[in-house]
């Protein structure tokens, strides 16, 4: 069993959640005790557009590449890196040329981590914003989004917006 749990809060005004506490109350639920398993801490990589995703000979792909610093999501962004990296193996070995020199510009163009670079300047923003009330009108936006772009962008969302029904 792989379980994790993290606290996205960042200001130092704010108390921080008791992990071992909220992970032990989960694990209590699925009748697991927190005192039989090791517990280890991993920072997450965040995605740095200013950063190296490759060098002769070697892709970053998945986490080591970068996940999203907004919402620590990386599953879905490390099928997106998978497939990019798996072209550009592909046409490097056609083409006999490892250097992997325009990788990193078929990972910022790649229609799903596209949306990244968004996260990583929200993310910038999001976490020198001190305001609940702004912090409370961004989370608002962000569902706006998500509920618009199934409509705007229906080849992005592989899923049929759900409709209300009476």
């Amino acid at each position: 069993m792989n379980r994790g749990v993290f606290d996205s809060r960042t200001h130092t005004d704010l108390p921080k959640a008791n992990l071992k506490k909220v992970l032990g109350d989960a694990l209590e639920e699925r009748d697991k005790n927190l005192g039989d398993f090791k517990i280890k801490g991993h920072p997450i990589r965040w995605m740095d557009l200013r950063g190296r995703f490759s060098q002769p000979h070697i892709l970053l792909v998945g986490d080591a590449a970068g996940a999203d610093p907004l919402m620590g999501e990386g599953i879905g962004m490390a099928l997106a890196y998978g497939r990019v990296a798996g072209k550009a193996i592909k046409t490097a070995f056609q083409q006999r040329d490892f250097r992997f020199n325009t990788y990193k510009r078929q990972v910022m163009w790649d229609p799903v981590l596209l949306t990244v670079w968004v996260r990583v300047l929200l993310a910038g923003l999001s976490y020198r914003v001190k305001s609940p009330a702004l912090v409370r009108w961004g989370w608002r936006f962000v569902g706006w989004v998500l509920r618009w772009t199934p409509w705007s962008r229906p080849d992005y969302v592989p899923v049929r917006p759900i409709r209300k029904t009476s």
